[in-house]
């Protein structure tokens, strides 16, 4: 037994070796990590991130894997897979304003007037799926349009997940962060949210939880739109990464003249290489920005047929397309 693991026991954490990685992740696709640590609350957390940089060991923290490429080597460090998964309703003023309130197709909608506004403080590693339905259970709303997304609250922060035409950082009250030495509370304005991007892509800081908007109220339309909605993601591809690439800017848009900024149309329409395949990978049939693994695929395939994309889109139609998905235990991109 080595002196990593020697410490991470005398740490109360249980250190597995040579893990395999590929099905942790909603692509099936990757090596094992050198180093995996499964952790249950935030204390946990930190203590593993201080073990790492006590041995400056290079880590990263998982949640439910799904907008990740995992290098055919895997991982010459420390996966820490977060599953701290608790929530919590936080006293708020009489007079809370959230700054959004979630408006949902007709037939679906609920009147703000109905609802009273809350705080919920939520683990970083519960799952976006379990947290819409226990806020169900409880009467509470807000969330429905990231129905669908296999993610955790800490991912759906770190990406600025977006669901509709929601994005994540809309509901972010506040959070508490660790950078490695310290635990800091922070306000929405810290994380600088953008189109999939959040300031922790520059920080490193991991977060521990977050105390997001919601509502209670009339939850019966809620669920049933809930319930709609993730039936159609189930449409989309499933052992993918989601979507590849981030969707156009407006600008380029305008340029080439198309109707929507869809980057699943550009593929398909523009540089005609749905269905292209490599390996076990293919540019989906089904939606052109995913990249699917009909089985077998490895890294390397899903990394070709990336490239090709890419290539395609700037000699074609000069579009610099911007990756999506994170690659983990390979240079970036």
């Amino acid at each position: 037994m080595n002196v990593f693991i020697k410490t991470a026991l005398k740490m109360g954490l249980n250190v597995l070796t040579d893990f395999p990685l590929a099905p942790l992740t909603t692509f099936g696709i990757g090596g094992p990590a050198k180093y995996y640590l499964k952790v249950h609350t935030a204390q946990q957390l930190m203590d593993a991130m201080r073990l790492a940089r006590q041995f400056d060991l290079p880590f990263k923290v998982l949640g439910q894997a799904s907008n990740v490429l995992i290098s055919d080597a895997g991982y010459n460090g420390l996966i820490i897979h977060n599953h701290s998964a608790h929530f919590e309703e936080l006293p708020a003023a009489d007079d809370l304003k959230p700054p959004v309130f979630p408006r949902f197709p007709e037939l679906f909608e609920v009147n703000a007037k109905d609802c009273r506004p809350l705080l919920l403080r939520i683990a970083s590693g519960m799952r976006l799926s379990a947290l819409i339905r226990a806020m169900h259970r409880q009467n509470m709303l807000g969330l429905e349009w990231f129905a669908g997304i296999p993610a955790t609250t800490g991912g759906a922060l770190y990406m600025n997940a977006h669901g509709g035409p929601c994005f994540f950082g809309d509901f972010v009250h506040s959070a508490r962060l660790f950078d490695g030495r310290q635990v800091k509370s922070v306000d929405a304005s810290y994380f600088r949210f953008a189109y999939d991007y959040s300031i922790l892509h520059q920080t490193g800081e991991i977060v521990l939880d977050v105390v997001l908007y919601g509502w209670q109220g009339p939850v019966d339309r809620a669920k049933q739109f809930y319930k709609w909605w993730a039936s159609q993601k189930r449409i989309q591809p499933q052992t993918s990464a989601g979507c590849i690439f981030q969707n156009l800017d407006e600008q380029d848009r305008q340029r080439l003249n198309l109707p929507t900024s869809s980057v699943g149309y550009f593929i398909d329409r523009v540089l005609g290489v749905k269905g292209v395949r490599k390996g076990g990978a293919i540019i989906s049939n089904a939606h052109a920005a995913f990249i699917e693994n009909t089985g077998k695929a490895r890294a390397s395939d899903v990394l070709f047929l990336i490239n090709l994309i890419k290539n395609e889109a700037l000699n074609k139609t000069g579009v610099r397309l911007k990756l999506e998905i994170e690659l983990i235990g390979f240079d970036e991109m």
